[in-house]
């Protein structure tokens, strides 16, 4: 089971993001990224960071660079605004699914009526 590293810190602007990574003595050769519009991973056995973006990101403009014992990511924002938060806390996804699960079983219930 990996250790997971919480122990990054972000910086923003309107525009963009700075998420820097430390990894914990690992060479750079070992480590693995991954980066989506809404989702950051960077793996480095036996340690893994990982985040679910509050807001999506241009992950082709994007960019990590590896080196001094850290990664930085430099991520562009897709909405021009300050961020309350770095990530979707458990609570606020678990939030989201329901109210999506709620209009599903809302949608499909409701029957529409026609005048013969």
């Amino acid at each position: 089971m990996p250790l997971i590293v919480k122990d990054y810190t972000w910086t923003q602007t309107p525009s963009l993001l700075y998420i820097t990574v430390p990894l914990k003595g690992v060479g750079p050769g070992k480590v693995d990224i991954l980066c989506s519009e809404n989702y950051l991973k960077v793996n480095f056995p036996p340690f893994l960071f990982e985040v679910f973006l509050c807001a999506p990101i241009d992950d082709t403009k994007s960019s990590a660079k590896v080196g001094n014992g850290v990664v930085v990511f430099t991520l562009y924002k897709k909405e021009l605004e300050l961020w309350k938060s770095l990530s979707l806390t458990d609570e606020a996804w678990l939030k989201e699914m329901e109210l999506r699960s709620n209009l599903d079983t809302f949608l499909l219930g409701k029957e529409v009526k026609t005048d013969s």
